[in-house]
């Protein structure tokens, strides 16, 4: 995914997800404010309870205030419990402008004789008061008791004790009654389960708290405990429900209890979900239809996005003709990589990229460079042309990389290379001055170095060697030993980490072994007719036609492990670093700075190699072996960390 769409959608993701909080937030604690309660009248105490005694049918008014102790208008909202709400009246809910007072009036009515309890709850979001309240309702004709009864709990259990409190009240004429108290338990069908009784004196009030054992056959569903008090020809009834079974598990007892924290959980979620579902899915599909579009636009085939390497590889551009970035699997590279490509084309660019992601991974590059372009991998990138990329590829920060950079002369042709593969980082062999037949001969002793070195095996890579115009190794090019080693080193090399990475001007000369065990091709412009024709023969004649017309920095990538074997095209990146040779003053400047670490008893390795090159009877014996084994014992044990 391209990286500015990223941040556009996690964007969008997180205003979602905020405004859904805010949402819920908002509609809990809008006009929330924290309050106290102050009485009018002095028979009114808040801290106790209230307490009205009133006759049936009577009536009486009460007032309290209500102060807004907050900087912020609000509201309160006043509920009652249901045992109470036919006796008391009130406004609801109560405006209170900020810092200010309402004085709010209710009424009580002795609808009906009894002693009832119950709480007022005074709201407002998370601040609430609880204020209980005790109604005594008398009544002057034959009624002469009022009954309560609450049970403990919503559950009982068959076999166990099913508790209850039980209140009763003489609100009759006489001080003294002797009641006969009735406990009856019944379904929800209302036939009746379980019966009990009792006899009890009542005075004034007479609180009780009583068991009832449940039998151990009373099956799971809803019931009712109904107890009648009966006093000379009068009677009272009271009840409460309580279940028998199962409850609601645990977790639902939790979500019920945190209802609101909940739904905004859910909401978060399902919104997180909805757009992770959006990236991945609803994208997709969006993505599709406008590389759709663009396809018909381009005169380059788009790959198969999904089966191509994705971030957290090494970036090296982005898939031509689109805004969508381009990944190598860097780990894979052991497989040797060959980039090719006419003078001007952009294929050291190209490999250049490649190498920058590597020691962005911290992974160990040697570069054998022939004309020393290599070494502007010391100075950050200024070229203003490159510059102007960097937002197309969202860049930022050129920068260089402090490589080191190695001298080779004919005292130092007996350089120990092995030590270097081993040193993380980037290390530069210039070569340019060199004659051709020595740089052969140091590129085949290089390459031998490394093939004798007795190197752990590992399956990804762990260092690698860069030959640029590698082309100059080809016998048709001048080139000798170090090909044989080059046919060599791609058999041998991946299976201890050690990858190629061969950019040259032309492709289709490299033949046989060489061919064989190269995992990526990089074809970029080109109009040398055996590389057009190769790409004819393998991919039809649409396709060759491109290699000369593709532009600067334009290259085919071909890998079994990317788009399905089949071809695509991408538009590499520009660099971080500076693409220009250093001038030679700064170039002996950085060579000074390291002092080269040459393979013991290599005084006359330069004869030596010579002396075996030009021994062409000698049927690939190497008559160095012998010294070079010699002289490398000491890295005999090397491993790649």
């Amino acid at each position: 995914m391209d990286l500015k769409n990223k941040r556009v959608y996690w964007i969008l993701l997180f205003i979602l997800i905020v405004g859904t909080i805010f949402y819920f937030l908002s509609s809990s604690l809008t006009g929330n404010v924290t309050f106290d309660l102050e009485s009018v009248s002095a028979d009114v105490f808040f801290n106790s309870g209230l307490n009205f005694n009133l006759e049936k049918g009577e009536t009486i008014s009460q007032s309290f205030v209500l102060k807004n102790n907050d900087n912020a208008d609000g509201e309160v909202t006043i509920k009652v419990d249901d045992s109470i709400s036919e006796f008391i009246y009130f406004e609801d809910p109560v405006s209170l402008k900020s810092y200010g007072s309402k004085t709010v009036d209710f009424l009580v009515n002795g609808v009906r004789s009894g002693r009832y309890e119950g709480n007022l709850y005074f709201i407002s979001g998370d601040y609430n008061k609880t204020v209980p309240v005790y109604v005594m309702i008398k009544d002057d004709s034959q009624e002469a008791l009022s009954l309560v009864v609450t049970i403990d709990g919503e559950k009982g259990k068959p076999g166990e004790n099913l508790g209850f409190r039980l209140g009763a009240f003489n609100i009759g004429q006489l001080s003294r009654y002797n009641v006969i108290l009735s406990y009856e338990i019944i379904d929800d069908q209302g036939k009746s389960v379980f019966q009990q009784g009792e006899s009890v004196v009542i005075e004034t009030a007479l609180s009780l708290n009583r068991e009832l054992l449940l039998p151990l056959k009373m099956e799971s569903g809803e019931y009712e405990l109904v107890v009648t008090a009966s006093a000379n020809e009068a009677f009272v009834t009271a009840r409460d429900s309580f279940r028998v079974g199962n409850q609601l598990p645990l977790f639902l007892m939790t979500i019920k209890s945190y209802f609101r924290l909940f739904i905004v959980v859910f909401v978060i979620t399902f919104v997180s979900l909805l757009g992770a579902y959006y990236l991945i899915f609803v994208r997709r599909i969006l993505l599709k239809k406008k590389l759709a579009e663009k396809q018909k636009n381009s005169v380059y085939p788009f790959p198969d996005f999904d089966s191509l390497p994705q971030s957290g590889y090494a970036s090296i551009g982005l898939v031509a003709d689109t805004d969508e970035k381009t990944y190598l699997d860097y780990t894979q590279l052991n497989r040797h990589t060959l980039i090719a490509g006419g003078t001007g084309s952009g294929k050291t660019i190209a490999g250049m990229a490649i190498v920058e992601e590597l020691l962005k991974k911290g992974l160990s590059v040697i570069v054998l460079d022939p004309i020393g372009q290599w070494t502007g991998f010391a100075k950050k990138n200024q070229d203003k042309v490159m510059l102007k990329k960097f937002k197309k590829f969202n860049m930022k920060n050129p920068h260089s990389y402090d490589p080191r950079v190695i001298e080779i002369t004919d005292k130092t042709m007996g350089l120990d290379v092995v030590h270097y593969l081993g040193k993380k980082g980037m290390t530069i062999l210039r070569l340019d001055n060199l004659t051709p037949k020595k740089a052969d001969l140091f590129i085949e002793s290089v390459l031998n170095q490394i093939y004798r070195a007795k190197l752990a095996e590992t399956g990804s890579l762990k260092s690698l060697i860069v030959l640029d115009e590698v082309h100059r190794l080809l016998p048709k090019y001048g080139g000798k030993g170090a090909y044989r080693r080059l046919e060599q080193a791609v058999r041998e090399f991946r299976k201890w980490g050690v990858g190629m990475l061969m950019i040259s001007q032309v492709l289709t000369d490299f033949k046989g072994a060489i061919r064989g065990n190269i995992g990526t091709e990089i074809q970029m412009n080109s109009r040398y007719e055996g590389d057009i024709k190769r790409v004819r023969e393998r991919h039809g004649k649409e396709i060759s036609e491109l290699i000369s017309k593709m532009g600067i920095g334009l290259g085919m990538v071909e890998s079994a492990g990317y788009n399905k074997g089949n071809p695509y095209f991408i538009e590499f990146r520009p660099l971080y670093h500076n693409p220009l040779k250093l001038n030679e003053k700064e170039i002996l400047a950085l060579a000074k700075r390291e002092i080269p670490v040459l393979i013991a008893g290599s005084k006359d390795l330069d004869r030596s190699f010579e002396k075996e090159s030009s021994n062409k009877e000698s049927k690939n014996v190497d008559t160095m072996n012998g010294l070079k084994v010699r002289a490398h014992s000491k890295n005999a044990k090397f491993s790649l960390k």
